[in-house]
């Protein structure tokens, strides 16, 4: 809920500072879907689903892609920055190279603009960067859980003893127990086994 409340003043931030233009591509592609919000409300109330990581993964995937879709707002906005900046730089020129002031040009730009712009991109960066990462781990877990169900089917092991038996191997091999897993797996599909009886 911490990261949520943060999050709202720099998105108003950026609607009361943002062009039309940007400000409507975010309204229209960025906001947080009906999905999402169910989602998220789904992680602020409960345990996690006992659905070995679906609702993980939905999860993970329509935040990435509405990482994405900030992002070309992020590129849209760095854009329009620039050609404003240019177009300041432009109409100044004459009046520079003449050797004129004029007192009364007021900055067009908001100055917290930029850095806010540059906030957002690192904070846009790093959670792509910790979506990418969970990802990672949640595929690596299943990858174990399904292992360690092999195990227990065709070695008729109860689940710890499984889990024991990968930790083992993982130690004795000095390999990460996802390796030792992946191998089992690899095993699996070369060599259809029949459950032990």
């Amino acid at each position: 809920m911490d990261r949520i409340d943060g999050q709202q003043p720099c998105f108003d931030s950026f609607q009361a500072l943002g062009s039309p233009a940007t400000v409507q591509l975010f309204r229209t592609q960025c906001h947080a879907g009906l999905d999402i919000e169910q989602l998220r409300r789904i992680a602020c109330t409960r345990q996690p689903a006992a659905d070995g990581g679906e609702t993980a993964l939905r999860w993970f995937g329509l935040q990435t892609q509405r990482l994405e879709q900030l992002r070309e707002v992020e590129e849209q906005l760095i854009d329009d920055l620039l050609d404003a900046t240019d177009a300041l730089l432009a109409d100044d020129a004459p009046a520079w190279q003449a050797g004129e002031e004029d007192d009364s040009v007021t900055p067009r730009l908001d100055k917290q603009l930029l850095p806010l712009v540059r906030q957002q991109a690192y904070e846009l960066q790093q959670l792509s960067s910790q979506l990418a990462s969970l990802k990672d781990a949640l595929e690596e877990r299943k990858l174990i859980e399904k292992a360690k169900s092999l195990l227990m089917t065709h070695q008729g092991m109860q689940e710890e003893q499984a889990w024991q038996t990968l930790r083992k191997m993982a130690m004795d091999k000095n390999q990460r127990m996802v390796e030792i897993a992946r191998a089992l797996l690899m095993v699996k599909a070369i060599w259809p086994l029949t459950p032990k009886e």
